[in-house]
């Protein structure tokens, strides 16, 4: 019968692992650290409520081929709740 592991060898190896870690950690940091020229200003998210609305199969289908066709014209992902907002922004006039 094999006698049971030390864990002290055990924790020995792990603080050791850890010191290399951290070695490479900040010597990387330093390196992919971006000039202050190039970061970009992110603006905070504008709050949202959910709304749950009941839609004609033929309107929904339709919403989602539209995000589609517009995801590939744009070259960019357009959501339902892109389009869906523009109309109701135009509907109602704002903004």
């Amino acid at each position: 019968m094999k006698p049971k592991p030390s864990v002290d060898a055990f924790l020995e190896g792990a603080n050791s692992r850890t010191e290399t870690t951290a070695v490479e950690d900040t010597s990387a940091s330093s390196t992919n650290s971006a000039p202050e020229s190039m970061m970009i200003e992110v603006s905070a998210p504008v709050p949202t409520v959910q709304k749950m609305f009941r839609l004609r199969w033929n309107i929904a289908a339709e919403l989602k081929a539209e995000a589609g066709r517009e995801s590939s014209r744009e070259g960019r992902r357009v959501t339902e709740t892109e389009i869906v907002e523009r109309l109701l922004k135009k509907h109602l006039k704002i903004q």
